[in-house]
């Protein structure tokens, strides 16, 4: 029996581990822990599926507990002291401040998605998060083997916005209404710290893959840093741009200048369609993590904007 249940607790590290982001899993447990205590107040327990099996009633489960119960067990025994000591003070601190706290010193998880989510696994579903089938080149495990279907043939699932995709199905209605004034203020915190880190990664992929998209173009790289300090690379349209048109204002041929500010004009065209291409599920890449980022962006977004409703947050 030892071995069966570890064999399963190894299927449930497979998955988890293929999709996460480390910089972002401070304020996605912190996401998830507010979307927990939203739910835990407006349903009985049977008709739960945050967490659904954590809690002390007739309270819900502390931050900490609750970090026990959806990561791995080997994932929560590998935390140091100083995690759990932000983990403890979490209560009491903004979520930006722990979010840094945490990413700072190196916070990584494994999620145990089905216990985050009671019944969030398919039965058709296979270990490490894919569906047979399944293995198009840049879904979120970023795996290719022989024989794997071409791109166009089946769309990647990506499981990981799954979670957050049903977690707006069970609490959406209530961010509707003014209750839960605090709650709702973190989760907006913590949504727009998940959106900036995903942003922020992303961006590596877009550094790699635009110079194909752009012949000619010298894109000019700034820093820029996250609402909780991670400092990251970004392409800068406008100081792009600025530059070309200098360049250009420096050509003494006068068809050559006119066509050099025609397209330096219409760069940030240019790099929106660029990007496009780029975002199409067609485009071959072996980045495992775009098309998941950009899956958990477009979920995280609909309750950003239940969130900024008027008298929300």
């Amino acid at each position: 029996m030892k071995y069966v249940r570890f064999f399963l607790l190894s299927l449930v590290w497979l998955w988890g581990a293929a999709l996460g982001l480390k910089e972002s899993q401070p304020a996605e447990t912190l996401y998830f822990y507010e979307a927990y205590l939203v739910e835990f107040q407006t349903k009985e327990p049977e008709d739960r599926i945050i967490a659904k099996r954590c809690t002390d009633e007739p309270k819900p489960c502390s931050f900490t507990k609750f970090v026990e119960h959806i990561v791995g067990e080997e994932s929560f025994f590998a935390l140091t002291d100083d995690q759990m000591r932000i983990i403890a003070e979490a209560d009491g601190t903004d979520v930006t401040t722990t979010s840094r706290r945490l990413r700072e010193t190196g916070f990584k998880v494994d999620y145990d998605l089905p216990a985050l989510i009671e019944g969030i696994v398919p039965e058709d579903e296979t270990p490490g998060g894919k569906t047979p089938g399944d293995e198009t080149p840049g879904d979120e495990t970023g795996n290719k083997k022989p024989g794997d279907k071409k791109p166009g043939d089946q769309k990647p699932k990506p499981k990981f916005s799954n979670v957050f995709k049903k977690i707006n199905e069970a609490i959406g209605p209530h961010l509707n209404t003014g209750d839960f004034a605090a709650e709702k203020r973190r989760m907006a915190d913590a949504l727009k710290l998940i959106v900036e880190h995903r942003v922020a990664d992303n961006m590596k992929f877009f550094l790699r893959n635009l110079k194909s998209k752009l012949s000619g173009v010298k894109l000019v790289i700034t820093s820029r840093t996250t609402s909780d300090g991670f400092v990251y690379k970004a392409y800068d349209t406008k100081e792009t741009a600025q530059k070309m048109r200098d360049e250009a204002n420096k050509l003494n041929d006068g068809m050559q200048k006119t066509t050099a500010l025609r397209r330096a004009n219409g760069l940030s065209e240019e790099i929106k369609k660029a990007i496009e291409a780029l975002r199409d599920a067609n485009f071959e890449t072996k980045d495992g993590g775009f098309k998941g980022h950009q899956a958990v962006i477009t979920e995280a977004k609909k309750t950003q904007k239940l969130l900024q409703k008027p008298g929300q947050c």
